[in-house]
């Protein structure tokens, strides 16, 4: 749950707190799953929910840079992995979600399809796309995505 905040906040604090209020809502509302949908996509929606609930509601690009939170410092992120986590913040939702089900857990398309109710080749196409336009946000920012991929293994 709080990867999945993460992605839709790009704050340590704000994510945790994120967490909290879906866990929450996960209580109040567990009668409400159905038990024929995956549960991961049930809850993967509370967070979503939560987090946009939170977000100002102005466009991603006119946010003002966040000023590192304490846990950011406790954790020792360095310049690269906060600036690759704001580049993540800008891509649309699905396709973080889709980036974070392929590229971080390890998912197939055909799972994270399945995990996200949707045709498999529209992950893959939300995969290329979101894959694309974080190279593209990188490089711009002069980073080399190469070395923020090294860095990661």
């Amino acid at each position: 749950m709080r990867r999945w905040a993460l992605l839709e906040t790009a704050d340590g604090v704000a994510a945790d707190e994120v967490v909290q209020e879906a866990l929450l809502r996960f209580v109040r509302f567990a009668h409400t799953w159905d038990g024929v949908r995956p549960f991961g996509t049930w809850l993967r929606t509370i967070v979503r929910n939560v987090a946009r609930s939170r977000r100002p509601r102005r466009e991603v690009a006119e946010r003002e840079p966040s000023v590192p939170s304490r846990l950011d410092r406790a954790l020792d992120l360095d310049s690269t992995a906060r600036a690759a986590l704001a580049a993540l913040s800008e891509l649309p939702v699905r396709q973080r979600e889709v980036l974070d089900l392929c590229d971080w857990q390890g998912r197939t398309p055909t799972q994270a399809a399945h995990a996200l109710e949707l045709d498999p080749s529209t992950v893959r196409v939300h995969l290329h796309r979101g894959r694309k336009r974080l190279r593209e946000i990188l490089d711009a920012q002069g980073r080399d995505v190469v070395a923020l991929l090294r860095e990661e293994s």
